[in-house]
């Protein structure tokens, strides 16, 4: 399975998965960068799991920065096609 979180509430849906990115706001008033950089690390099956922080971004993090989540899934997709 292949997880691309854009709201932290998806972790735990994915835990465990082999490619995941998690993309997180630093207003997120609701989820906090501190609680997804502890999260992202639940996903010890997954090598190149990480985190992406976007500044500014809010709790609905593709409403508050839709070009930076589009850039991000598009080059999750890109890099994991084939």
């Amino acid at each position: 399975m292949t997880v691309l979180v854009v709201h932290g509430d998806i972790y735990y849906e994915g835990r465990g998965s082999r490619l995941t990115v998690g993309l997180q706001g630093t207003n997120d008033v609701v989820y906090s960068v501190a609680n997804a950089k502890e999260e992202i690390k639940l996903f010890t099956n997954s090598p190149d799991a990480r985190l992406e922080v976007i500044q500014g971004g809010q709790h609905f993090l593709s409403a508050s920065n839709p070009k930076e989540v589009n850039d991000y899934v598009i080059g999750f997709v890109k890099k994991y096609t084939k």
